[in-house]
């Protein structure tokens, strides 16, 4: 087994989530409106329709796939552990449909998926990862992994003592940031070009790579999450890693919300509507048992029909509930 409580080790979990997250800042996921204008159908017919976020997945999709078969049979053992983890799950049933669509749903309306929502983090958005948690919460517990009594502070593994200590690390670099002045004057749409966004897309396909390289698991914001959370699962420094993954992803956008100014959600769009969708993203990734590094990236990768068919579903669910809301609700910005 590896040995998750050395520094190093957590060292380099940072840095993998701190690669991520550079690679969802460049490409543009912090920002939910180009989420929202990619998917709406009505903007094909404009000048409104964004293609940046088929670039990052293409991006992200193609360094995967290249990394991934190209080391396939040379890499024999991770780097810090002993076995590359198997897809125990291959069928493809009502729950990877239904919680694909639920992910689809939730992605339309607030905009924003798991690895996005840690980001957000660094610019001071909490709504989205917060609701997000919740989400998982109940998806857990709809499955019967997760005990109301388990989130207790009393529990012995009670998640709320990791993600308290998450809070309390990411509090010190959030004071720190405040207390250093901010140089925030270069404009976001500097980077709102295709070879920015390409390149986002290849950070975070690299990163889902490095984390296969080093863990031997699938690198799925949804699972890390749902790892903290469960509770049968008394791996504590499994759990210090995953905290360091998120620790790094909004670390990374807190540094570059010092230099770049960032507007995550237009203040046309209702709080509320964000959390709302946010809260049926953790439900639907869950029961889903993965988003989009998981399955969209990771899955697809390696051509699992089960993750192609959860793509194919969470991606058409989006693209309906946005093309459609946009249409009910068009003062909303889309």
């Amino acid at each position: 087994m590896s040995n998750p409580d050395r520094p190093s080790d957590l060292l380099v979990h940072f840095g993998l989530g701190a690669f991520a997250g550079v690679g969802f800042l460049l490409s543009g996921m912090l920002l939910p409106q180009k989420t929202f204008r990619f998917f709406n159908l009505q903007n094909l017919l404009s000048d409104g329709w964004d293609p940046a976020l088929l670039l990052t997945f293409v991006a992200a999709l193609g360094s995967n796939a290249a990394l991934f078969w190209a080391t396939k049979q040379i890499v024999k053992k991770p780097v810090l552990a002993e076995n590359f983890c198997q897809a125990s799950n291959t069928k493809i049933d009502s729950d990877l449909v239904v919680g694909s669509l639920l992910f689809g749903l939730g992605w339309g309306i607030g905009g924003v998926c798991p690895g996005p929502s840690v980001a957000q983090l660094g610019v001071g958005n909490i709504v989205p990862a917060a609701s997000i948690f919740s989400g998982f919460s109940a998806g857990l517990w709809y499955q019967g992994k997760l005990a109301l009594s388990d989130l207790s502070p009393t529990s012995k593994h009670s998640p709320l003592k990791w993600l308290g200590a998450l809070g309390a690390v990411f509090g010190f670099f959030k004071m720190v940031g405040r207390i250093t002045p901010t140089h925030a004057t270069l404009p976001f749409s500097y980077f709102e070009t295709p070879g920015w966004t390409l390149l986002g897309g290849s950070f975070i396909g690299i990163s889902v790579f490095l984390y296969w390289l080093f863990q031997g698991k699938i690198f799925g914001f949804s699972g890390l999450f749902r790892g903290i959370l469960n509770q049968r699962d008394s791996d504590s420094t499994g759990k210090t890693n995953r905290l360091s993954v998120l620790l790094g992803v909004a670390t990374a956008a807190l540094l570059f919300a010092q230099y770049v100014v960032i507007v995550p959600e237009p203040i046309l769009r209702p709080t509320w509507l964000t959390a709302l969708g946010s809260f049926i993203v953790g439900v639907g990734t869950t029961i889903a048992n993965g988003c989009t590094s998981g399955h969209g990236i990771a899955g697809m990768s390696r051509l699992s029909t089960r993750s192609i068919v959860a793509t194919m579903s969470f991606m058409a669910s989006a693209i309906l509930t946005v093309t459609l809301t946009a249409k009910l609700a068009p003062n909303w910005v889309w």
